[in-house]
């Protein structure tokens, strides 16, 4: 797993401007979706670190330790990869990552990084 991450911090610090600067929006959106469903709420239900230097996002429910996603950038695939549970994962997600870097693509579906952030908590919340 060590080996891992730190192929993936490697492969974010190769990322373009515009791929990095999607991820940096992605991030605040996840941060602002999660803090709004938490005060909405009346408590912190959800969790999110950020790993590894801010390359890797970890959003977990804090009743339902099974019920997280852990999200990062492949460099190399241009790829968000979305790890849904715990191991076993089952039903990973990739996007791909438009030349805009706003824009993502799973299977023939293209969504903004918001549109993008709703879908993967839904599916978090849904599970």
């Amino acid at each position: 797993m060590a080996g891992t991450a730190s192929k993936l911090v490697r492969s974010g610090a190769a990322l373009d401007a515009p791929v990095r600067a999607g991820w940096e929006a992605l991030r605040r959106r996840v941060h602002a979706v999660v803090q709004e469903c938490n005060w909405e709420a009346g408590e912190a239900m959800w969790m999110v670190a950020e790993e590894s230097g801010g390359n890797r996002l970890r959003i977990w429910d804090q009743t339902r330790e099974c019920s997280c996603v852990e999200l990062w950038l492949d460099g190399e695939r241009r790829a968000l990869c979305c790890r849904f549970g715990l191991p076993p994962h089952r039903g990973d997600w990739d996007f791909q990552v438009m030349p805009d870097g706003a824009t993502l693509r799973r299977a023939a579906t293209t969504l903004c990084i918001a549109e993008a952030v709703d879908a993967i908590l839904d599916h978090l919340v849904s599970r």
